[in-house]
């Protein structure tokens, strides 16, 4: 995917968290990882503010993600913590406190890890088709 590809999806993303009052924004689904940042592996998270945008995974996909998701700032998960701590950690760290997630994605016992994570002052949103309904518009190059 073309780097300008990827941040002009991206882009529209932002626009509706603007639109549903969200600071950012947990990706979760493989489909809609790769159609954001263009990343084709099989475990990885996109956490997206409204400035930022980051791609989180372990050590077996860092040289996968930095070639295919330019556009992303790759955040590594070490050995110590697992992914859901790093996405907490992340959101805490880049201050998004009303937070989308994929809610027809993430199962209830991965909501409840990162609930945990969090302090009371962030706030987790349930959205369903927030990416979906971007992927429906397609470009020339896509039909």
């Amino acid at each position: 995917m073309r780097r300008d590809q990827s941040a002009g999806r991206v882009a529209a993303l932002r626009g509706r968290l603007v639109d549903l009052e969200l600071d950012g924004v947990v990706i979760t689904t493989l489909e809609n990882i790769r159609y954001l940042s263009g990343f084709s592996g099989s475990l990885g998270y996109l956490v997206i503010g409204r400035s930022d945008a980051e791609i989180l995974g372990d050590s077996r996909y860092w040289l996968q993600m930095e070639a295919e998701a330019p556009g992303f700032t790759l955040v590594r998960s070490g050995p110590s913590h697992g992914l859901w701590a790093l996405v907490a950690q992340r959101l805490k760290a880049l201050g998004l406190r009303r937070v989308g997630f994929e809610s027809q994605h993430l199962t209830f016992d991965q909501h409840q890890r990162l609930s945990t994570a969090l302090p009371g002052e962030h706030t987790l949103v349930a959205t369903a088709g927030l990416v979906e309904e971007l992927r429906i518009v397609k470009t020339p190059e896509e039909v």
